[in-house]
């Protein structure tokens, strides 16, 4: 999986000046971040996105770094976690 940092502030062109680019723009701006987290922050569809990624990459405007796989399973067993951890804790309490 990649993650995405902008290096230096883009100028725009006319048809990517909405809210969610930037949206990505501000999350670029901040650390290393991936397609997913984009999408989920942005509310922008895939294409749109991709398209954005594209024009920034292009221009030279975006560091692009392979994110580790441990990385990305230890993100996963964590938000697994933060849901699964309090029903077994309610469930304990409920059977004692």
């Amino acid at each position: 999986m990649k993650t995405y940092k902008l290096k230096a502030w883009p100028d725009l062109p006319p048809g990517c000046r909405r809210m969610g680019h930037r949206r990505v723009l501000n999350q670029l701006s901040q650390r290393h971040v991936g397609e997913p987290e984009l999408l989920r922050e942005s509310g922008l569809p895939l294409q749109d996105l991709r398209q954005l990624l594209g024009h920034l990459a292009r221009h030279g405007w975006l560091d692009e770094r392979d994110r580790p796989i441990s990385e990305v399973r230890g993100r996963t067993e964590a938000v697994w976690l933060r849901w699964v951890w309090p029903l077994q804790q309610w469930r304990a309490r409920r059977a004692g």
